[in-house]
Order: C-alpha cells, then structure tokens, then sequence
C-alpha cells in the first residue's frame, strides 16, 4: 500500500471516528406542555379556498385566505389575507370582507384587522362600501360593529366616524361619533 492509499484512509478513519458518536446520539425529546401546545397550530393551510351551503344547498359563505392556522384548544382561527363573501338569504345580496388579518372563533364570530375594507357586491346598493382598521361581525347576526376611525361610502357621499354599528341584512347603520359627512352631487 502507497503512501497515498494510507492518508486517505487515515483521513477517512478520523472523520469516521469523529462523527459516529454525534451519529448514534438519540435526539433529545422535547417535552411540551398543555400551555404549550395550545400555542402550536393543529393543521394550517396555505392558499385556502373554501364554500359553505346551508342546509339546503345555498351557498351562504365564501372564504379565501392565502395562510389559515386552526387552533382547536384556543378554539379560534388565523387567517392571513382574508377574503369573506356573505351571501344573505333574506335579500339575496353578497358582501365581500377583506383584511391583511383575521381571526374566526368557534362562536361565528369573525375579527378583522388591518385594512379592512367591507364592499357590497350589487352596483346599486346606498352603501358601496365601508373602510375600517378593525371589525367584529357576527356569522349569525349579520352585525358589524368597530370603535375605530371608519368611512362608509356610496355613490355620491362618503361619511367619516369613529365607531359604527350595522346590520347588513336590515342595512341599518348606527354611527358612534359621527366626524364629517360629504356630499357629492352627480351632474
């Protein structure tokens, strides 16, 4: 055996010799805690699209995201870059809501934050749509409500409030602190 054939040997051996131990090291288990795990999402879904019917097979919800993380211990759900369409049964109408974030809790309450922006879908709704940095609706209600700064706007109006109540089936809209309204008449 040359020279040559022996360093490469000696130097595989040494490696070998080095790394073997770190190799059959057992990795070392982390335990979490109940706190723990509730903090851990139970699945998460990224570009998420999803529809809801009734009982009676009329689609009454829309939902797109492009990241969903579902936390069933804290029993709510995150969505990054939400998109909500409500379709309502009584008037046949749609509203899309659409936020950088959101959270949906087990009691169909949907929280949204961030650049909120609430637009009808008919062309010839009074109120095309509302602009807000944060909502709570209710699934169930169909009320809206915010303390923050918001414009709602139409055709030839818009109004600016801090805080507001509504209710998109009735389209009963209660403001909190009504700021300015402006009034653009068409010609």
């Amino acid at each position: 055996m040359n020279r040559l054939a022996l360093s490469i040997i000696l130097i595989f051996s040494a490696a070998l010799a080095l790394y073997v131990p770190i190799w059959m090291e057992e990795e070392e288990q982390v335990e979490v805690s109940d706190k723990d795990a509730a903090l851990v999402p139970n699945y998460q879904a990224l570009n998420l699209r999803s529809k809801i019917f009734d009982k009676d097979g009329q689609l009454t919800h829309q939902v797109s995201a492009a990241k969903m993380e579902h936390y069933d211990l804290l029993e709510y759900v995150n969505f990054e870059q939400p998109e909500y369409t409500i379709y309502l049964a009584e008037t046949g109408e749609s509203w899309q809501l659409v936020a950088s974030e959101g959270t949906f809790y087990d009691n169909n309450r949907l929280e949204l934050a961030s650049d909120v922006v609430i637009s009808s879908q008919q062309t010839n709704d009074y109120i095309q749509t509302i602009s807000t940095d944060y909502i709570s609706f209710s699934l169930d209600t169909q009320e809206l409500s915010s303390d923050q700064p918001v414009a709602i706007s139409g055709s030839n109006f818009t109004i600016n409030s801090i805080g507001f109540s509504a209710n998109l089936e009735t389209q009963q809209y209660e403001l909190k602190k009504h700021v300015e309204t402006e009034y653009l008449p068409t010609r």
